[in-house]
């Protein structure tokens, strides 16, 4: 867990580990300002034209500063340039922020996965982007 996320559960040392070990697995880290510290970081998934955001995360102190957009922008951009042809994610219902972020960048609810989180329980909503070339 990067110190200063506040997501619960959070994920572990080991599942970080795991997702980085995967051979279709991804990833792209902010650094903050002169110290370098880790500010954000998204976590991805491509098999063949098709990707997949597995986490997203900024330490709360940075939120709001744009970070979340410059990792999503980046992170776009190597998807088409990798010829992806659409990203998918799931957000917790209640995430209006993550919510508001994604469709900013053209992400569509496409559908729902109910109970699809614990701690607390609820709902699953499903995001799709279809990348265009213009995306590079």
């Amino acid at each position: 867990m990067v110190r200063g996320e506040d997501e619960q559960p959070a994920w572990t040392t080991a599942q970080f580990e795991e997702e980085m070990a995967q051979s279709v697995s991804w990833q792209l880290v902010a650094c903050h300002g002169k110290s370098g510290q880790i500010s954000g970081y998204i976590c991805m998934r491509t098999v063949v034209d098709e990707s997949e955001i597995v986490k997203l995360a900024v330490i709360k102190n940075i939120r709001r500063q744009g970070v979340a957009s410059k990792l999503l922008q980046a992170a776009i951009r190597q998807m088409a340039k990798d010829g992806c042809r659409s990203c998918f994610l799931e957000v917790r219902e209640s995430n209006l922020a993550a919510r508001g972020l994604y469709e900013k960048f053209g992400f569509r609810r496409t559908g729902l996965r109910k109970k699809y989180y614990s701690d607390p329980h609820e709902d699953g909503l499903i995001y799709t982007l279809v990348l265009q070339a213009n995306d590079l």
